[in-house]
Order: C-alpha cells, then sequence, then structure tokens
C-alpha cells in the first residue's frame, strides 16, 4: 500500500501534521504495512510513532520539522544507558515492530534549541526526546536522510537486530550539549555505512590551529616583495576555515598594497594553477601549506617565480605540534583539563589554538628582504598580543555586500563557516560538481556547501 501524507489535511489553523502522520500509518498498519511519503515542503509535527513493515520516504526538498513545545511531547517509560527512566516521547520512534524503513534525501529537524537552553539552565525535570529511537525492532533501515538539531541523542537504536544505517547526513551545532550522533545500545547486526557526523561529542576534544592568522602575514609578504599588483593563491578543497584563509591572505595583502588583486585557483579543479598564474604574469604565489609530492620541492607556501623560473621561498605557516601537546599536559597538570568541564556540562572542548599559543607560527625565508621582514614580525607581534585582528576591519564581499563595518572581528563561528570571498579576490568557491573526481569525499565530509548534496548511494548489501 502506498500512502502520500498530503492525503490528509491539518485540520488547525497552525498547520500542524502530528494528527496526519498518526491517520496515514494507522491506514498501513490496518492495511498490513506500505510505504508513506512525504513529498516536497515544510510539515510541523509533534511525535511520529512507525509501524510494522512501513517505509517512511522523504522526497528531495521534504523538511520535516518537529515542535518544540515540551507539552506535545508526552512521557513514556524507556531504557536510558541500561536503565529505566521516564524522558520525552521519540520525535520518531518505532517500538516493538520489524521491517522498518526510514529513507529518501529529505530532512528531519529537530528544532533542538529551546531544549539545549533548558538543558544548560538545569530547568528539564525529565530529559529531553531522542531525534529518532528505536526500539526492540527487526529489520531496521535508516538511509539517505539529512537530521539537523536533534534535541538529545540522534539515533538511538535500543535492543534492535539487522540495523543498516547508510548514507545519513547528521548535523547539529558544536555547542549543543550531548547530540551525539549514532548511539547503538544492545543491538546485534548492526551496519553504520558512508554517514557523515557533524556534531559535538562531550568526551571527545578536537584540535586544529588558526591558519587565517598565519596567511594574513604571508598575504602582507607576498604583496610587498610583488612588482606588479596581483598575487596568486592556490588554494585546495573549498572546505570548511578554507574561505577565512583566501580572504586573510588577500586582507593581509590589501593592507599593504591597496591596489592589490588576488587571483585564486584551485589544486582540486582540472589545470594545474601555477601555469594559469604564469601566463597572467603573476609571479608571487600562495601555494599549499606542505610539500607536495610530483612538484618542485619549494613550491609551497608562499614564493616567487624568478624570470629564469627560479623558485625563492618567502614564508609559510607552521604548526608547532610539540607546542600543544605540551600546552595540553600542562593543563592537565594543573587542573586546567578538569576546570574544562568536558563532558560535565554536555558541551564539548574544541581547541582552536593560534599564534598566542604557540601552536601556529610562520616560517621566515632567509632570502625576505629586511623590511619585508621587519613587517612581519610587527603583524605578528600585534596578533600574538591581540591588538591585530585579521578580520577586524572594513569588509566588502564580491557582491558588494558590507560584511564587517570594522568595528569588531567575527565569532569563531562566523570564521569557521565563512562561505564568500572578499573583494580583494578574483576568482570563486567551486561547488561539488565542478570538483575532481579525487578531491569530492572531502567535500562530501567537509565541504562548506556539503548539506545541499543528495545522498550519494552505495551498491545495495
Amino acid at each position: 500500500m502506498k500512502i502520500t501524507l498530503t492525503q490528509f489535511r491539518p485540520n488547525t489553523a497552525e498547520a500542524v501534521w502530528t494528527d496526519c502522520f498518526a491517520q496515514a500509518i494507522a491506514e498501513l498498519h490496518k492495511a498490513g504495512g506500505g510505504v508513506l511519503t512525504v513529498p516536497t515542503g515544510e510539515y510541523s509535527t509533534g511525535p511520529i510513532e512507525l509501524c510494522s513493515n512501513m517505509e517512511l520516504h522523504l522526497e528531495p526538498g521534504a523538511v520535516i520539522r518537529f515542535l518544540n513545545d515540551p507539552a506535545a511531547f508526552p512521557l513514556q517509560e524507556c531504557q536510558y544507558e541500561g536503565r529505566i527512566s521516564h524522558r520525552p516521547k521519540p520525535c520518531l520512534s518505532a517500538f516493538n515492530a520489524e521491517n522498518v524503513a526510514l529513507t529518501g534525501s529529505g530532512v528531519l529537524d529537530g528544532c533542538g534549541a529551546p531544549w539545549w537552553a533548558a538543558q544548560r539552565a538545569r530547568t528539564l525535570a525529565n530529559g529531553r526526546p531522542y531525534l529518532l529511537h528505536f526500539e526492540n525492532v527487526t529489520h531496521l533501515r535508516v538511509c539517505g536522510v539529512q537530521l539537523r538539531n536533534s534535541p538529545a541523542w540522534t539515533v538511538h537504536p535500543l535492543n534492535c537486530v539487522d540495523v543498516l544505517i547508510e548514507d545519513v547526513s547528521i548535523c547539529n551545532p558544536y555547542n549543543s550539549p550531548n547530540t551525539d550522533g549514532i548511539n547503538p545500545e544492545s543491538c546485534r547486526d548492526v551496519r553504520i555505512l558512508n554517514c557523515s557526523v557533524d556534531m559535538p561529542y562531550a568526551s571527545i576534544r578536537t584540535y586544529y590551529s588558526r591558519v587565517y592568522e598565519a596567511k594574513f602575514i604571508t598575504g602582507a609578504i607576498a604583496a610587498a616583495v610583488a612588482r606588479e599588483d596581483r598575487v596568486g593563491y592556490v588554494a585546495d578543497t573549498p572546505t570548511f576555515g578554507v574561505p577565512a584563509n583566501i580572504n586573510a591572505f588577500a586582507l593581509g595583502a590589501r593592507m599593504v598594497n591597496p591596489r592589490v588583486k588576488v587571483s585564486l585557483q584551485w589544486s582540486c579543479l582540472p589545470g594545474d594553477p601555477i601555469q594559469a598564474f604564469q601566463k597572467q604574469g603573476i609571479t608571487v604565489i600562495s601555494g599549499r601549506d606542505t610539500p607536495t609530492p610530483f612538484r618542485p620541492a619549494r613550491e609551497f607556501g608562499t614564493f616567487r617565480i624568478s624570470p629564469g623560473g627560479t623558485l625563492m621561498d618567502l614564508a609559510s605557516p607552521f604548526w608547532h605540534w610539540g607546542q600543544f601537546y605540551e600546552n595540553v599536559v600542562r593543563t592537565v597538570l594543573d587542573g586546567g583539563w578538569t576546570r574544562d568541564k568536558s563532558g560535565t556540562d554536555g558541551t564539548a572542548v574544541n581547541y582552536w589554538w593560534g599564534m598566542n599559543s604557540g601552536v601556529m607560527d610562520v616560517l621566515l625565508s632567509r632570502e625576505l628582504p629586511h623590511d619585508v621582514r621587519h613587517l612581519a614580525n610587527i603583524l605578528r607581534s600585534g596578533i600574538i598580543a591581540g591588538s591585530i585582528d585579521p578580520f577586524a576591519c572594513y569588509i566588502t564581499a564580491q557582491n558588494g555586500t558590507v560584511m564587517n563595518e570594522g568595528r569588531t572581528g567575527f565569532t569563531p563561528e562566523q570564521i569557521l563557516h565563512m562561505d564568500w570571498l572578499c573583494d580583494a579576490v578574483e576568482g570563486h568557491l567551486p561547488e561539488f560538481d565542478e570538483l575532481i573526481d579525487c578531491a569530492r569525499p572531502m567535500y562530501r565530509m567537509q565541504g562548506i556547501h556539503r548539506d545541499r548534496l543528495p545522498a550519494e548511494k552505495e551498491a545495495d548489501l
């Protein structure tokens, strides 16, 4: 039996589809099972409980938004980490069922922000609902869907047998408490394949460095050394943080030369970026941050190509991982690690240390002119002291939009998720379909617009 959700209509002015889902699922249950299709559109609803022998299929563009009203989620007895407790009914669930499937490329949005706020304020008496919860289900498939903003754990199979979770995209904000991605509990025959999980985990601390600070300095160096008003920049893949690095480089260059333009090329696109720059007469280039196999030994960092084709190093970002581990050990020894409270309040700790920590720095070439070296050291000292912020200036995007009036810088979230280029950059941020094949897996994992991609279907098991 096949049913489309829009065969039923909400009888309330608020257009809440809770009763429509319940009626459609009751029809399938009466018929012994079938498929309930959710067409393109947005549907606000309370909890949804699936039955045996049914598939809930979300067509492209279908968005199910769960209400953030606690009254819509009655308490029910459930198991949590081996203990019986009472929690709000899950957003979408199935109990004591078999042959249950959730498929398609649509979105299930848990609208978790009010639940997270209440959790932090400690005003929740009975916890938060899971986004997906399946208990005592045999033959369970969750394939292709996009899961967003879970109030609590995102996917929780409990006491299930024969579980397939494939091509699922999970995205919860970095500051959402205890929104674990996929938590199978007391299950057998579980397969989790080709899933993208972007969410904090309270017990895992992640780390990286603020590369854009170093790029700001190398941009200033590039503009100071270039004989023309154009410099080149080779970016790898348009993933989180990369546009910020490009923009910081361009802003540093324009600080030294207001007329400068940064020509942007991508190593993830067909063609040779260095050859493209040479045809444009560009001789100062920011390449990859580390040496690359099968490329000239000096073709990394920021370098200059002499008329005879010789490469001259200028500067390069430098990761001092030894300093990072020393910093971590020191926080453990002085008790700071405990004070971070990772895992105790549900918030993950993500280290994003910059030049002031000693983890990020810039290596300056011995061949760099003395005056340019002096400029680089002034910028370096200012960034370390906090008196220079690469993004605390007037910034206009390529389309003319004012992105910053210069009174303050950007938040870490704004920097990490930057998906625009400033007007000093000539070039664009490529989309998935433009990339060469070997660059596409990385984009699927960390691309700035990865949530727009359809699920990638693998071979059937």
